[in-house]
This record gives structure tokens, sequence and C-alpha cells, in this order.
């Protein structure tokens, strides 16, 4: 709420948050493009880098529970096919899915910046191709940056996250 209330500069903010923040603007688009824009952190020209994020990375965690784990595999799939475009619709976010449109409603706002971004001038961000891993790593270098964090502590983080998703991955020599 600080760049809302003018007491913040600037905050990272990923694309997958825009909702939180929009929420906490009282549900209000308009509002939320009045108060944060969106800019490429890149010193030249306009480069985004994205990678899948909580809201696109979804495991079905082996419980023992058969029952369980199939229902929430057709869980996922549902989400990530038929009723993949009702999200798409009610939250008039850009489709990122094959087969999806956008929005009946079009785009608002800093959905707009986001979505020319993504589709103008996007990198892959480095910690990409493992699902999982992307979701942690951040946050530990963010740690040793701050201090909380060793490098021992990060790389020990790093290795178990690292492992449990090339195995979640299904990657050979992780099984």
């Amino acid at each position: 709420m600080a760049v809302s209330e003018g007491q913040a500069a600037m905050v990272a903010l990923p694309s997958g948050l825009l909702d939180m923040f929009t929420e906490q603007l009282g549900r209000d688009d308009a509002r939320t493009a009045e108060k944060i824009g969106f800019a490429y952190p890149a010193a030249e020209g306009a480069v985004s880098a994205w990678a899948p994020n909580v809201a696109g990375t979804w495991y079905v965690p082996r419980t023992g529970d058969a029952e369980r784990e199939s229902t929430a595999l057709a869980f996922i799939q549902w989400a990530t096919e038929e009723g993949y475009q009702d999200f798409v619709d009610e939250s008039g976010t850009f489709p990122v899915l094959a087969g999806a449109e956008p929005p009946a409603g079009g785009y608002t706002g800093v959905r707009e910046e986001l979505r020319a971004a993504y589709e103008d001038s996007t990198a892959l961000a480095f910690n990409s191709n493992l699902s999982g891993f992307n979701s942690e790593f951040a946050n530990y270098l963010t740690g040793l940056l701050s201090g909380s964090e060793t490098p021992e502590s990060v790389a020990n983080r790093s290795q178990t996250v690292f492992e449990q998703a090339a195995r979640a991955a299904g990657l050979p020599g992780w099984e």
C-alpha cells in the first residue's frame, strides 16, 4: 500500500500479484491504473523477464491417497484447459496458454501494459526451466543480499528445492 499512498517511489511487483494489489484498492482497476504503472527492469530498451509463478506452477502431491491425487490432477487439468478461458474472462488477464482468447472486455490499465510487455519484449527468466525452483530461488537471493541468509544456507536450501523440483518434474537421474 505504500506505493498507492505515495509513501514509496517504487516496489517490485511481479505481475502475478496485480490481482492482490487491485483487491487492496477496492477491486478498482481504474484506481490501480491511477496509482501504479509498469516499468521494465532494464538499463537499455524494453526487456522484461517472466517466469511461472504460484498461479501457474501446480503440483499434485503424492499422498498415497489415490482418490485425492486423482481429484487434484483433475482440477489442474480443468483449470488449465476448459476452465482457463473462464479465468481469463473473469480476471481480465492476458492468456498465456494455447487456445485461450483475450478477455471479452479487453484489457484495462496496468494489465494492458503487462500484456504489451509480454507480447513485445519478454525473456524467460533464468530460473524458469525447472518448475518450483523459480518460486524459491529469488527469495533465497534476497535473503543473501539482506544478510538474513549465508551463502552456505542459500546453497543448501537451493539444493533441496532443486532436488525436489527435479524429482517432481521426472527429470532423469532424480527419480
